[in-house]
């Protein structure tokens, strides 16, 4: 057996044991002596079990977590840019129920702290330049065959999140043919 399924079955008997002795206790207490004086009906008998504390159910069932961390800034930026999916392109929109393509990465980097401006050219201007084989997820990356006209945030897999066009909803695609170039912002 692991170490957590004895310490389940150890909580679960400890869980039983009170309940039977809270049973018992009611039980006795309810129960007319034959020296006592009778209970009346009107008055309740009620017996208290000390409740656990959360800090000590915690370590076993999670309401106290010493290891819970602060999500990262590419973690926030993937999860923003996850929310916005299936929300309409609108031109120079930056959120929060409408984007264009620029609008949306500033929006979603705003999220975790990154101010961007609201133009894709502008926003390749300010970014640390990365190859095409060192994209990692959160990147953004820029399209266009004779300037910067379009922008996405890389998810990896060769795919990434991005308001395409008018008409269009946020959505998730393969990366396109004219990619220009791509860029990782900082804070």
């Amino acid at each position: 057996m692991h170490a957590h399924k004895h310490v389940r079955k150890r909580v679960h008997v400890r869980r039983r044991l009170g309940v039977a002795a809270v049973a018992l206790a009611t039980t006795i207490i309810a129960t007319p002596q034959a020296h006592a004086a009778p209970v009346a009906r009107t008055q309740t008998v009620e017996a208290v079990v000390a409740k656990k504390s959360k800090r000590h159910w915690g370590r076993y069932w999670g309401w106290s977590r010493p290891w819970h961390r602060t999500p990262t800034a590419v973690e926030i930026v993937l999860a923003t840019a996850r929310a916005q999916l299936g929300k309409p392109y609108v031109y120079g929109s930056a959120g929060p129920n409408t984007f264009d393509c620029s609008g949306l990465t500033m929006f979603v980097w705003a999220a975790a702290g990154v101010a961007l401006p609201h133009n894709a050219a502008a926003q390749d201007g300010v970014v640390r330049h990365v190859g095409r084989t060192q994209l990692r997820p959160g990147d953004l990356v820029f399209f266009g065959h004779r300037y910067i006209g379009h922008v996405g945030i890389y998810i990896g897999g060769g795919k990434m999140i991005h308001a395409p066009y008018s008409g269009a909803r946020v959505r998730v695609e393969p990366l396109q043919s004219d990619l220009a170039g791509a860029g990782r912002p900082s804070r």
